[in-house]
């Protein structure tokens, strides 16, 4: 389990692809309810990669996961700018 989220590092989704955090942002119509932007960096079953979604907060840390090993954890733990893209 996410105990944080970091603008610029990928997460793994419930389903094993990778995605990566683009924006932490407020609900419009409720700005108390943070929100996550985030793009996928494959390919899922139904889009093709670079699809933008967005989810609360609090389901993206129930949900995602961060990455233990691998180029996504080498990534995620270089010298990178805040919000870099790979």
């Amino acid at each position: 389990m996410i105990s944080d989220i970091t603008v610029g590092h990928v997460y793994r989704s419930p389903s094993g692809l990778p995605f990566q955090v683009l924006a932490k942002a407020a609900h419009g119509q409720d700005c108390s309810l943070s929100m996550i932007v985030y793009q996928n960096l494959t390919a899922t079953y139904d889009y093709p990669p670079g699809k933008t979604w967005v989810e609360s907060e609090s389901m993206f840390l129930k949900q995602f996961t961060e990455y233990d090993s691998g180029v996504y954890y080498d990534f995620n733990h270089a010298a990178t700018p805040q919000g870099a893209r790979l």
